[in-house]
C-alpha cells in the first residue's frame, strides 16, 4: 500500500505482491509541483491484515520544463547513507 504525504497522487494505491510474483510492485507518482514528495509504503500480510513493515521515502520530482525528458534521479538525503 502506498500513501502520499504531500500533494502527489499514486496509482495504484495498493498492489498485491508475494513470492509467486516475478515482477516488482510498481507505482506511478504524479506530483502537482516539482520538489520533494514524501511517500509512505506499508507492507501488509494479505491473509491476516497485520502490518509487517512501514517505510517512508522522499522522492525528488524535477520540473518537467527543466529536463528534456522524465528521467529517474536518485539523490541521497542529507545525513543518511
Amino acid at each position: 500500500m502506498a500513501l502520499p504525504l504531500s500533494g502527489a497522487e499514486i496509482e495504484p494505491a495498493t498492489v498485491q505482491y508475494g513470492p509467486g510474483h516475478a515482477d516488482a510492485a510498481r507505482f506511478r507518482v504524479t506530483a502537482p509541483e516539482p520538489g520533494p514528495h514524501r511517500i509512505r509504503f506499508k507492507f501488509i500480510h494479505h491473509d491476516t491484515g497485520i502490518a509487517l513493515q512501514q517505510v517512508e521515502t522522499d522522492l525528488e520530482v524535477a520540473d518537467a520544463a527543466a529536463t528534456r525528458a522524465w528521467t529517474r534521479r536518485w539523490l541521497p538525503l542529507p545525513g543518511r547513507s
